[in-house]
C-alpha cells in the first residue's frame, strides 16, 4: 500500500515571477495518486517556472520539487480528427478504430476512453506514424466510448474527435 491510500495530501503549485508565490492548493483525495491543475490565464508567449510542495494532514511540508519551466500549449481545434471509422468483432471482443491522417505532421495520438463506471481518461498514446487503435478483451455487456486528440510535431494540440461508442 502506498502513502496516498491512507492520507490525503495537499499539493501547492507555486510559480516564480520575481519571487515564489503560491497560486493554488489542490487536494489529492484518498486512493488517488495525482491531481491536475489548468491555468486558464497562462500566456502563450511567456514561460514561467513552477515547483510543487506537498503538505500532509500533520502539516509536514515537503521540500519544493525541482523547478520546471512551463508555458501554455497551442490548442488547434481546427485540426480535430474528422474521418473516424470503427470495426467491431463481437465474437473476439475486439474493436478497431481507424482514421485518415491529418495534413500536418503528427507526433502522436492520445486515445481517451470512458466506460459505464469511469469518466474519460487517457487510455493509450499511439505513435504519429499509425492511423488506428485497437482495444481487446471487451465482453458482452461492456460499454465503451472513445475520443482522440492529436499532438502535432509543431507543438499544437487538437480538440477531441467525435465520440466513437461501442456496446457489446
Amino acid at each position: 500500500m502506498d502513502f496516498f491510500s491512507f492520507f490525503p495530501v495537499f499539493i501547492f503549485l507555486i510559480f516564480e515571477l520575481f519571487e515564489w508565490n503560491e497560486i493554488i492548493e489542490l487536494e489529492v483525495k484518498k486512493k488517488e495518486t495525482q491531481s491536475r491543475y489548468v491555468d486558464t490565464e497562462a500566456s502563450a508567449t511567456q514561460t514561467a517556472r513552477c515547483k510543487v510542495v506537498a503538505v500532509d494532514l500533520n502539516a509536514n511540508i515537503s521540500e519544493p520539487s525541482v523547478s520546471v519551466e512551463v508555458k501554455a500549449f497551442n490548442s488547434d481545434k481546427s485540426q480535430v480528427l474528422k474521418k473516424l471509422n470503427k470495426q467491431v468483432d463481437y465474437e473476439k471482443g475486439q474493436l478497431l478504430i481507424y482514421w485518415e491522417k491529418p495534413i500536418k505532421e503528427v507526433m502522436h495520438y492520445k486515445v481517451y476512453r470512458k466506460t459505464q463506471t469511469k469518466a474519460y481518461a487517457l487510455y493509450e498514446t499511439i505513435e504519429g506514424t499509425q492511423n488506428n487503435f485497437q482495444d481487446y478483451n471487451l465482453k458482452l455487456g461492456d460499454y465503451c466510448a472513445y475520443r482522440i486528440k492529436v499532438i502535432y510535431k509543431d507543438g499544437s494540440v487538437s480538440g477531441f474527435s467525435k465520440e466513437i461508442e461501442v456496446q457489446f
